[in-house]
């Protein structure tokens, strides 16, 4: 084949060439191994296609280190650091595959380009893995049924995913923004002082989650003394309580998660 004897001019190796014609578009195509294919074409459209291809194949990694070199009427598929030599000597026109340095910017939305900024995502492979995390958070989120059940699992979530939370729910499932804004203002069983510092309870009502059994909870003035408090041994639809202003403090043991209401 004339173009495979150009291309090994040019100082590509190629000890084992094979015209395997396996390049159904081709009128005829063979390799010199298995990382590379030499074709020439009847039409420029058959051309466009096979580039066309490319891109498409491109985009789920399967071509990471191979450039595609054509012209009006071929073809080289070869490996990415032999493609400057050779594209020198033929000419023509040149593609390669998706890099974290130069990633188009139609392999993902505008939103999910914002979430790998967010995840501060930028080798390629962690881009992908960022991505599917991402949505398989939003897809966590859609199998429940409510606000209250989506808000009650970020809860379990948060201490360890806030972060991961914030930026999935922002910029890939916005929808959800409602149960991530209650689940910030839950908390779970503990102590805790009422106010407005950092880790304060707000004051409000809360409910916690349904079907507990043998939950306490108190209400405490600024000394330690009772207000109120409760022993549930068992509850279908959860236990409520209302946090006042001039409250101390709050514990609870084995009531689960409390989220506000209203």
């Amino acid at each position: 084949m004339e173009l495979k004897d150009a291309v090994v001019r040019l100082g590509y190796d190629c000890d084992d060439w094979q015209q395997d014609n396996d390049v159904e578009t081709a009128s005829e195509s063979g390799r010199c191994s298995s990382s590379d294919s030499f074709a020439i074409y009847s039409s420029r459209s058959a051309v466009d296609a096979m580039s066309g291809g490319y891109d498409e194949t491109a985009k789920d990694g399967s071509l990471d280190g191979t450039s595609l070199l054509y012209g009006v009427n071929w073809t080289v598929l070869l490996p990415i650091d032999e493609a400057d030599t050779v594209q020198a000597g033929l000419g023509g026109s040149r593609k390669d595959p998706p890099s974290a340095e130069s990633m188009p910017e139609d392999r993902h939305s505008a939103n999910e380009m914002k979430y790998l900024k967010a995840e501060d995502a930028t080798d390629l492979d962690d881009m992908e893995s960022s991505i599917e995390e991402g949505h398989d958070m939003c897809a966590q989120l859609k199998k429940k049924k409510s606000t209250t059940s989506r808000a009650l699992m970020l809860d379990e979530e948060l201490d360890n995913y806030l972060d991961d939370y914030n930026n999935a729910v922002k910029y890939l499932c916005p929808k959800y923004a409602p149960a991530l804004k209650l689940a910030k203002r839950g908390f779970t069983d503990g102590e805790y002082d009422i106010g407005s510092k950092s880790g304060d309870l707000r004051p409000g009502t809360y409910r916690s989650e349904k079907r507990i059994s043998d939950c306490y909870w108190v209400r405490l003035t600024k000394h330690g003394s009772i207000i109120d408090n409760d022993f549930i041994s068992y509850a279908p639809a959860g236990a409520r309580v209302t946090i006042r202003s001039s409250d101390g403090g709050f514990e609870s043991n084995g009531c689960g998660i409390w989220l506000p209401v209203g």
